[in-house]
């Protein structure tokens, strides 16, 4: 199994009685994901591909019914296991969105062409999402908006940005 085919989506947490039930934690919209999927990958050192019988909703956690997961010892073994997807399964988004995990890693550089940084993570914030660059150790706040993300080129691996008055302090760029 090739590492690019996956995108975690949680963890495991901790069994969940006595009957091979897990708690889990989910990032983001993951139940939905979760969904979209026939199989996940799970594991720590080792990962397998395993079938979801059930999830359901349990306070901050979801509750798992694995296949072939059937103990609480069997659930014991896999606390701390990421729970990973097929990207594949993912659905296609509309032009001009992308997921956070196409965009991490990209170059990002001014429409003159100057270097801005690496793109390194990403946050929501009230009203869009915030790209973090990094260079040199130091870091710049973009917000990912239309009016100052112009181009987004996943397969050169760049995004070009038209930089807002004000938004580089002296000498970052």
């Amino acid at each position: 199994m090739v590492e690019e085919e996956f995108l975690e989506i949680g963890k495991v947490v901790k069994p969940h009685g006595v009957k091979g039930k897990v708690a889990v934690v989910l990032y983001g919209d993951s139940a939905e994901t979760l969904q979209l999927s026939p199989n996940i990958v799970i594991g720590k050192e080792e990962r397998r591909k395993v079938k979801v019988v059930g999830a359901s909703r349990h306070k901050k956690t979801y509750i798992m019914s694995l296949a072939g997961i059937d103990s609480f010892e069997d659930a014991q073994k896999l606390s701390g296991s990421e729970i990973l997807i097929f990207k594949k399964y993912l659905p296609r988004l509309p032009e001009g969105e992308y997921y956070w995990f196409d965009l991490i890693g990209l170059r990002v550089e001014t429409e003159k062409g100057r270097f801005v940084g690496k793109l390194s993570r990403i946050f929501s914030a009230a009203g869009n999402d915030v790209y973090v660059v990094r260079k040199e150790g130091r870091e710049v706040l973009i917000p990912a908006t239309h009016e100052v993300v112009r181009n987004v080129d996943l397969e050169n691996g760049t995004m070009v940005i038209y930089p807002l008055e004000g938004l580089f302090d002296d000498g970052f760029l």
